[in-house]
């Protein structure tokens, strides 16, 4: 006997198929956007692939010069060693370095973890050292630490209206250099990239957003970053600059702390 595909009584309704409004509005089906350089270093701007990165250690280390890994503590320390070595092949064999590792420690942690602390020769290229992870029998084992002395730090600026093709190159260079390294001296701008998206004539259009890549040894609370950044002559609404780790910031009161629907001055308005 076969089973009605019919609803019978006491069954709950079916629901009503997705309608045009519904469908438009799912964002699994939404294309990717195509991030455009519209500056880039020419010695640093490869960096800004690192994005965010910290300077120091993440960890508490015996040697503070040292990379750490976690591992089960059943991957011997000499097999890990080797997976090392396979790892950073072509970074060692470009050194040239005799004794490209210094040294190499392990410490025994709880839950049948090891970390293992790896001291590598100053020659050889920090940034790669620290964001590549080890791979061991196929699982990536990434650094906890970092032996780089300076940040990569990846701002966003949102509400930026693109009004001409100048506010995608020098132009939005210039007012980023001015603010970034010259105002702020945060550090160096090494990277400016612009996502955008297929327009209706599948021409590649910007929507109010950029991304600034900066190399230093400041991060945007040491150089106390405002979250909002007037442009004499071009808008007269205030373009936000937010980052990872950034506080919530409020569109409503332009405060640090909570967002637009927990702002104690908007809900005074709306709940009295």
């Amino acid at each position: 006997m076969t089973e009605s595909l019919h609803p019978q009584d006491g069954d709950p309704p079916a629901p009503p198929p997705p309608s045009y409004a519904s469908k438009a509005a799912n964002t699994n089906n939404a294309p990717s956007p195509k991030l455009i350089s519209v500056f880039n270093d020419p010695t640093d701007g490869h960096l800004a692939k690192i994005a965010p990165s910290h300077k120091g250690a993440r960890v508490e280390l015996v040697n503070p010069k040292a990379i750490a890994y976690m591992v089960p503590n059943t991957i011997p320390v000499g097999d890990f060693l080797d997976a090392i070595v396979v790892t950073h092949k072509k970074l060692i064999e470009a050194s040239k370095l005799t004794m490209p590792i210094i040294s190499i420690n392990a410490y025994n942690c709880p839950d049948k973890q090891r970390r293992i602390e790896v001291v590598y020769h100053e020659r050889l290229d920090a940034a790669t050292l620290s964001t590549t992870p080890i791979t061991f029998k196929g699982t990536p084992h990434f650094p906890l630490s970092s032996n780089m002395d300076y940040f990569i730090t990846k701002l966003i600026f949102s509400n930026y209206q693109f009004q001409s093709s100048l506010d995608t190159g020098d132009l939005l260079h210039q007012r980023v250099i001015d603010f970034v390294q010259t105002k702020k001296k945060m550090g160096k701008v090494i990277r400016i990239e612009i996502p955008t998206f297929p327009s209706s004539k599948e021409i590649l259009a910007p929507t109010h957003l950029f991304y600034v890549y900066v190399k230093g040894v400041y991060t945007p609370e040491d150089v106390s970053m405002e979250r909002t950044l007037m442009i004499p002559h071009h808008q007269k609404a205030p373009v936000r600059i937010q980052w990872a780790g950034s506080t919530p910031f409020c569109n409503y009161c332009r405060k640090d702390g909570h967002i637009l629907n927990r702002c104690p001055s908007r809900l005074s308005l709306i709940c009295y």
